[in-house]
């Protein structure tokens, strides 16, 4: 069969799963469990998720470990709603087979059933010869009350050999441990940066110093991650380290950067994002002038209007420019106030005549499509045409 016809076959029996409305349909829809396409498979179990009833939660229990390893989580959310106890039995039961994929999705079943009676079992698989299977039961426990014995059999995983089950002793350790950052760390210098992402991503949880470390990681996929959740929850605290991250070369980083200092709003930090408006990159320029709205709210252009008299020649057009996005009564006000159409330097001037409405400021274009630089006269005359449009 042609991967075109396979697709059609695919889309036909999506469909049909997803119009299926009665309980009477359930038989057909616990087989569409073991559909080739996952798409069909996941349909089938959301509406068995508002259709079935214990008796399905049976059956489905019967295929928990059965299906595609990539819906044992959702099968697991099915058999929470349905019948847990039937879920966590059959999860129980997979935990003790002798084929490692079947074990890793009895423990991904756990973790979404949270199940406490499987606790003593899932620890006995942190020391499973397959990274899988242990990174798996890893994240079942972190989902379990915190107990001082699984703490530490999950603490001592951080010397696993392998990286994507240190990465999920981190996360596990955030939530688990009464004292994350104590507990955590020695993994600010594991030689992976996917463990040390793991650690970015608990910032919330960790302390200002473990924080700061994170924000100087050589991996600049670290900082970023440790940024962004500092934007989630913002750290005044940590405005200086947020700061040396605008200079990073990666514009991601900088980016990032921005946007914590925005949540933060850390008035502090205006003169350094100011100077971010001259950065390279477009995404950059639009993230600094976003938090300084951020910090300054309403007065946000008024603010910007008053750093024109002491910004240089190449700082003075991207203030003119943010202020104009922002308020284009502002920027006409400051363009009059700092008689910016009479600036020594053209690109000032040129910025004067793209930010200035050619109706309200016609007098001052058209002296303008007299000056002396020819930059200048081509600015004020494209905005002074009729068909010519203005610089939003």
């Amino acid at each position: 069969m042609l991967a075109s016809q396979r697709r059609r076959d695919a889309t036909a029996r999506l469909r049909h799963v997803d119009s299926l409305a009665a309980a009477s349909a359930c038989p057909e829809l616990l087989a569409a469990v073991h559909d080739p396409s996952i798409h069909v498979a996941r349909a089938a179990l959301s509406r068995l998720a508002e259709l079935g009833g214990r008796d399905e939660a049976r059956v489905l229990a019967r295929s928990l470990l059965e299906v595609d390893i990539g819906l044992a989580r959702d099968c697991a959310r099915v058999l929470a709603l349905l019948d847990r106890p039937a879920g966590a039995e059959a999860a129980l039961v997979g935990l003790g087979s002798d084929r490692a994929h079947v074990r890793q999705a009895a423990a991904m079943a756990l973790e979404e059933l949270a199940w406490p009676p499987a606790r003593t079992a899932l620890e006995s698989l942190l020391d499973d010869p397959a990274a899988a299977v242990r990174r798996a039961s890893v994240s079942a426990l972190a989902v379990l009350p915190s107990a001082p014995r699984t703490n530490a059999l999950v603490l001592a995983r951080l010397a696993d050999r392998d990286p994507s089950v240190r990465a999920a002793v981190v996360g596990a350790l955030a939530r688990l441990s009464p004292s994350p950052s104590t507990a955590l760390q020695s993994t600010a210098a594991d030689p992976d940066p996917r463990v040390r992402r793991a650690l970015a991503s608990e910032t919330s949880r960790l302390s200002s110093d473990l924080v700061a470390r994170l924000l100087i990681d050589p991996d600049p996929d670290v900082r970023a991650e440790a940024l962004w959740r500092l934007v989630e929850s913002p750290r005044l605290d940590l405005v200086r380290a947020v700061e040396g991250c605008l200079r990073h070369d990666r514009w991601q980083v900088r980016r990032a950067a921005c946007r914590a200092l925005g949540a933060a709003h850390a008035e502090s930090s205006t003169s350094a994002l100011v100077k971010s408006l001259l950065d390279p990159h477009a995404t950059v320029r639009a993230a600094a002038l976003r938090a300084l709205r951020e910090i300054h709210g309403v007065r946000a252009a008024y603010a910007l209007a008053d750093r024109l008299p002491d910004a240089n020649d190449a700082l003075r057009p991207a203030l003119l420019y943010a202020v104009a996005r922002i308020d284009g009564v502002a920027a006409a006000e400051a363009i009059r106030a700092h008689v910016l159409a009479d600036d020594p330097a053209a690109n000032v001037r040129i910025a004067v005549c793209q930010v200035s409405d050619p109706f309200r400021a016609t007098t001052m274009l058209e002296r303008l499509a007299e000056d002396r630089d020819a930059g200048v006269r081509n600015a004020a005359l494209h905005a002074l045409s009729a068909d010519g449009g203005r610089d939003e």
